[in-house]
């Protein structure tokens, strides 16, 4: 089936993946007055936490979307970390600070780190999209795109209403930008590369339903020494995010085999406490850090951002907060450029703006991770001081 995108209200750019990258780029379009067309090979809106941590500047973004007020509402403040001794896991070793607020100024005005799960932040945008008449498109995937002069020819694939089967679909877009994960067709089909390393670390994470444990403390048994287990818990009632890793920590593809292994492993790591009791797991998987980036951010007409350009360490929750900016940074220029407003050389400023900050990123968060790691050796107990 073709799709005339001739149509003054036709949408001009497709965005592929609904994740807070293409979310946020799709809103910037449409707060500019441009037509997007999102599309998710995904059936359903995602569940789980994952990354949570919410930074300043991605706070202005959002303040720029109209949405700020509301991912702070549906958040909480980063709490204080409490170190449970073990063995036992009863016994406080310390407590600790994860940041000191500050107030708001005119030139910061959203000075602190707040948590807010991507599933309920997906959730807010994807509200927010529909107040301009457009909703993410789940089940649909790209399958293949070939570049014109003056536009992108895409071809989808989509499920028939009512049946298991998938039809294809052509269309033109103006352009054409892949927001689509680690795994990004639209890099591969660009033909990216992808270079960077793949390390030892190993996690396994989730969300769980919990009951015990006191919700206004991060929570942490062991450390990275031997093996982690850390329990946060999160802006929905009766809810925890766990992490699971350390260099000890082996049998990290048995622990995710199901959930009867792994709510043993968790209760053997938290002291086989009594009074906290594992209910329900929410979802959970295996997590292997890769350290990797794209050699650019675009070619011609079709441009990636956020996990299809680089993914790193988790260390200083920078993935998330790092994609929104690419998102940000792509979407005011796609919209000036779309609107015949400014030459289409801007959109080259988007490569040289980002490729230097995503690789200097890199390293941060790598040299973070190292001397984490290397804090870690120590036990625990030396680290009162």
């Amino acid at each position: 089936m073709a799709v005339d995108s001739t149509h003054p209200s036709a949408p001009r750019i497709l965005i592929v993946g609904a994740g807070p990258s293409g979310l946020v780029l799709a809103l910037s379009l449409l707060r500019n007055g441009v037509p997007v067309r999102i599309i998710e090979k995904t059936t359903h809106p995602r569940i789980g936490q994952r990354g949570a941590g919410i930074m300043p500047r991605s706070f202005e973004v959002f303040g720029f979307l109209g949405i700020a007020d509301k991912v702070i509402a549906r958040g909480r403040p980063l709490m204080k970390l409490r170190h449970w001794k073990m063995p036992g896991g009863t016994e406080v070793i310390k407590e600790m600070d994860m940041q000191t607020d500050t107030e708001p100024t005119p030139s910061i005005p959203y000075p602190n780190m707040r948590l807010c799960g991507q599933n309920n932040l997906d959730a807010i945008m994807q509200a927010e999209l529909k107040e301009y008449g457009t909703s993410v498109e789940h089940g649909v995937r790209l399958d293949s795109f070939e570049q014109f002069p003056d536009h992108v020819q895409v071809q989808l694939s989509k499920p028939k209403l009512g049946t298991e089967e998938f039809g294809h679909e052509d269309a033109a877009y103006d352009y054409v930008v892949g927001c689509d994960g680690a795994r990004s067709v639209v890099r591969k089909l660009l033909g990216l590369t992808f270079l960077g390393q793949t390390t030892e670390e190993n996690f396994v994470v989730g969300d769980m339903k919990l009951e015990g444990l006191s919700d206004d403390r991060l929570h942490h048994w062991g450390d990275l020494s031997d093996i982690l287990t850390g329990i946060r818990p999160t802006e929905d009632k009766g809810v925890f995010n766990f992490i699971i890793g350390g260099t000890k920590f082996e049998n990290h593809a048995e622990v995710a085999a199901n959930d009867h292994v792994l709510k043993r492993f968790i209760e053997e790591h938290t002291g086989s406490r009594k009074d906290i009791k594992i209910k329900e797991f929410i979802t959970y998987g295996h997590y292997q850090t890769h350290i990797r980036m794209v050699n650019k951010f675009g070619e011609g007409r079709v441009f990636v951002a956020g996990d299809a350009a680089h993914i790193h360490s988790p260390t200083g929750g920078q993935g998330l907060n790092t994609g929104v900016q690419d998102a940000f940074n792509l979407g005011w220029k796609l919209s000036l450029v779309t609107k015949g407003l400014s030459p289409a050389s801007l959109l080259e400023t988007y490569n040289d703006e980002r490729l230097p900050v995503v690789a200097e990123m890199l390293n941060i968060t790598t040299e973070d991770r190292s001397a984490q790691a290397a804090w870690s050796q120590l036990p625990l107990e030396q680290h009162r001081r």
